[in-house]
């Protein structure tokens, strides 16, 4: 697949792991994106983006949200905004 994100083009791809007997594996069906940000405006608007692309996203609004997504079921990938208010550096 491929996007065009403003000036540029980036090539994506959704890889599907298969078993043997040709189903997809357990693993594919419970991985995820968690798009971590504070701002609900920049978080929905990566989670349409993911989506659109094929993926299965969660969303937290702060990083303790986000401990608590990943404690339950770890993401396969987390994109996190870097300046949250609650995160003291």
């Amino acid at each position: 697949m491929t996007q065009h994100l403003g000036g540029g083009t980036v090539a994506t791809e959704t890889v599907h792991k298969q078993r043997d007997d040709g189903e997809e594996s357990q693993d594919h069906r419970l991985s995820y994106v968690l798009v971590v940000d504070d701002e609900p405006l920049i978080r929905n608007f990566l989670t349409r983006c993911l989506e659109g692309w094929g993926y299965s996203v969660k969303q937290a609004g702060s990083a303790a949200d986000a401990l608590e997504c990943m404690l339950a079921r770890p993401a396969s990938v987390v994109l996190c905004d870097v300046m949250m208010p609650e995160v003291k550096c």
